[in-house]
């Protein structure tokens, strides 16, 4: 009996171990399993984690805005201006931060003491639209101007394409966070990763709808299919970041969870580029810094998160209204906001400001060309690095010639789409602006197209098209520059050719050019030649100064070992660039000495260490005194020759210039203080049909009255440099004038190379006449 109560025991005891067994093993794999992801995942957050490169991207910074007496800005653009840059309202700390004294009365205080040459803090007065003075806000000394600190222009985007800023927590508006919880998270503050209320939910409305169609992800998992995982809407994603959640809520705070996520939830599109976090989200809708958001606005960003595009405020409106009044009547249910404060915010219209394919700020083209240039220098690995770029953009002058182009293209569009023959579908027709400081090289505005988001091709630096008669100044120039070798035998702006029908010979070759409209005027000087434009008084004039010495003149200017002598150099029959030419005429305008272009300024790394300086790169190619001919013959282009459409649409600043046509239109032009170029054409090489006075100059000139209030131009005229003289000439003849003949004019020569007969008179001998 005892044997059999044993073996029935031993046989219990058995079953047991074995269900022990069978019940534990699976525990026991689940629980490796559960070990061998949580240590795969843990691993993945960390080592994610510790690479900060990403919250530390390069970026590109314009060059400080300058306030200057005459200056014109409207009170509400100046503290619009100041908020992006980061200035705070209100001043405490006494860096970078602003206080309105009165209406009109400004005071702003700068961070680095060596923008201004220690002064750090100004008072500003504004006046009908101007800033009439600037005073040390302690009251001892008036200041010409006063730097502001560097505006951020973009990141320096990798192959990704996106806008991007990392902003810390305490730097979030409080309405965008409630907003955001509201919207998104309701319990963000108290559950561990997971909401098991919402996941509830979400299965409920994905059985019925039978897809994964309903979010039921917190922010803390929103984050994960963010930042570590990948946005598909599978099954094994959301076990993947569900798992990983609970993970991250154990390693950071939520305040550190709230900081990563708004700086990487997907905001929509601007062009060909995504709007990636909330600061860029706020600059891109409001034109705002996020810091100054209010509740309504806060709420609108927080009512497109779950799909920016399709509730996007432009292309649904009522949806995206709707939308934003639900998130303030949650804000108003959790106790965010009160009820008075939700009504006053429905009250507001969405407020979103235009929002165009590509914001005038980022300026596209000049990030694209800068970081084309520093691919050239540094690997893609070094361009990651957190680095500070300072570049020489005038954000002021790139609206200014952003808005010209449009307004330009826009008269040239319903031109040629008006065409009997060959009509141009608007939209068509491309247009590049570059305006440059000729005394540094710095480029100051640059717009490589019509519209970025269509198109990233920089037609400013890529685009190679033939200039024109916007060349035509070269030739004058190496004539004018004969009278420094043989003074005897000097070109002047009197010397005549004449201009009719001719054929030139060179290496056995025939070349007939013809005017522009096949018109001839006969007996010109080389002053009405270059006014006219005469292409065959042109080739006249460089026949007499020879090709080769024409060539070595615009080498030495910048434009290229491939131009070669023949005649057909003198009528600009090669290729160049729009910034090459742009560089090529600082020779006129910077008194004789060329100056290489210039985007950047400075480069420093993280630790403030400057890695690389600009330094102005400067040749002389002609001498000050025949730069100061070509600029005085140039003038006389815009007040009555082929660029005096300038007047006529009213810019009347002193100012030099010379149109352009080719298969494309050109202008280029300067003041004593600013350098601008004009290309409007096809990309496919199509004849424009319109010559560069119609086309470019328009663009020109509306960018110039634009940049007249900026800078600002001073208004006064070119100043003559030692060697020159200015002598009254007679008209018909070009020899020194006297009070008998019929009509003069006033005429300037290189010393040495004026006229000494009268024009009814004897030999007049002076002391400059050569021996």
């Amino acid at each position: 009996m005892a044997p059999r109560k044993e073996q029935k025991r031993n046989r219990s005891h058995f079953k047991a171990k074995v269900a022990a067994v069978v019940l534990l093993t699976p525990l026991l794999a689940g629980t490796l399993v559960f070990l061998h992801y949580y240590h795969k995942y843990d691993r993945l957050i960390e080592r994610r984690l510790r690479d900060t490169s990403w919250k530390r991207s390069t970026v590109i910074y314009a060059a400080p805005w300058v306030l200057q007496a005459g200056q014109q800005v409207l009170p509400s653009e100046l503290e619009n201006r100041l908020r992006l840059i980061g200035y705070s309202k209100g001043i405490r700390t006494g860096k970078l931060e602003f206080e309105w004294k009165s209406p009109t009365l400004i005071d702003i205080a700068n961070a680095d003491p060596g923008l201004n040459r220690g002064i750090t803090r100004v008072r500003v007065e504004i006046q009908e639209g101007r800033i009439r003075r600037l005073m040390e806000a302690r009251g001892k000394a008036w200041v010409s101007s006063f730097a502001l600190e560097a505006e951020p222009i973009s990141n320096l985007f990798d192959e990704t394409r996106e806008k991007r800023r990392y902003t810390r927590f305490q730097d979030f508006s409080p309405h965008l966070v409630n907003a955001v919880i509201a919207g998104e998270d309701k319990r963000f503050y108290t559950h561990s990763g997971l909401d098991p209320f919402r996941i509830l939910k979400a299965a409920f409305v994905d059985v019925r709808q039978q897809e994964l169609a309903q979010g039921g992800s917190t922010i803390t998992q929103q984050l994960v299919k963010n930042f570590f995982l990948t946005r598909e809407r599978t099954l094994k994603r959301k076990l993947q970041d569900s798992f990983m959640a609970v993970i991250l809520e154990r390693k950071l705070s939520k305040e550190e969870i709230f900081e990563l996520y708004a700086n990487e939830v997907y905001m929509g599109q601007r062009g060909s580029f995504s709007i990636v976090g909330f600061s860029e989200a706020a600059e891109a809708y409001f034109h705002k810094n996020v810091k100054d958001l209010q509740t309504h606005e806060a709420a609108l960003l927080t009512a497109i998160i779950p799909a920016p595009n399709r509730f996007s405020p432009y292309k649904q409106p009522r949806v995206a209204l709707a939308r934003r009044d639900r998130v303030l009547d949650v804000m108003e249910e959790l106790g965010l906001i009160t009820a008075r404060q939700k009504v006053d915010a429905k009250k507001q219209p969405l407020g979103v400001q235009p929002l165009n394919i590509v914001n005038v700020s980022d300026a596209p083209y000049f990030v694209d060309h800068i970081r084309d240039q520093l691919t050239q220098k540094y690997s893609e690995e070094e361009l990651m690095q957190p680095q500070r770029i300072y570049g020489t953009l005038n954000l002021a002058l790139q609206r200014a010639a952003f808005d010209a182009i449009n307004e330009g293209l826009i008269e040239l569009d319903q031109v040629l789409a008006k065409r009997k023959r060959d009509p141009v579908p608007r939209g068509t027709v491309q247009a590049v602006l570059i305006a440059m400081d000729q005394g540094t090289g710095e480029v100051l505005a640059l717009v490589g197209g019509r519209n970025y988001g269509l198109s990233q091709y920089n037609r400013a630096v890529e685009a190679r098209r033939q200039p024109g008669s916007i060349f035509k100044p070269f030739v004058y120039a190496a004539a004018l520059e004969m009278a420094f070798d043989n003074p005897y035998e000097a070109i002047t702006s009197t010397t005549t050719v004449v201009d009719e029908p001719t054929t030139f010979y060179y290496e056995d070759k025939l070349y007939e050019p013809k005017n522009y409209g096949e018109k001839y005027l006969g007996p010109v000087n080389l002053r009405q030649a270059l006014k006219h434009s005469l292409n065959v008084a042109t080739l006249k004039f460089a026949e007499r100064t020879g090709y080769e010495k024409i060539v070595q003149l615009v080498q030495a200017a910048g434009l290229g070992k491939e131009i070669k002598p023949y005649p057909s150099v003198a009528l600009g029959s090669f290729e160049v660039t729009p910034l090459d030419m742009t560089a090529a005429f600082t020779s006129f305008a910077n008194g004789g000495i060329a100056v290489a272009p210039i985007t950047v300024r400075k480069i420093v790394d993280s630790t403030g260490r400057v890695l690389e300086q600009s330094k102005v790169q400067h040749r002389q190619v002609i001498h000050p005194e025949t730069a100061y001919l070509m600029t005085n013959l140039m003038e006389s282009v815009i007040e009555s020759g082929t660029g005096a459409g300038v007047r006529a649409r009213g810019f009347s600043l002193p100012a030099a210039g010379k149109t352009g046509t080719s298969h494309d239109g050109w202008f280029a032009g300067y003041t004593p203080e600013l350098l601008c170029v004009v290309w409007v054409g096809f990309d496919d090489h199509r004849e424009l049909g319109l010559e560069g006075a119609r086309s470019a100059l328009p663009i020109w000139t509306a960018f110039m009255k634009r940049a007249q209030g900026i800078v600002p131009l001073r208004g006064r005229g070119f100043e003559m440099p030692e060697g020159v003289l200015s002598l009254d000439v007679d008209t018909a003849t070009g020899l020194l004038a006297t009070p008998d003949c019929p009509e003069r004019r006033n005429e300037v020569f290189i010393a040495g190379t004026e006229p000494t007969t009268l024009c009814n008179g004897p030999h007049l001998m002076t002391a400059s006449q050569p021996n």
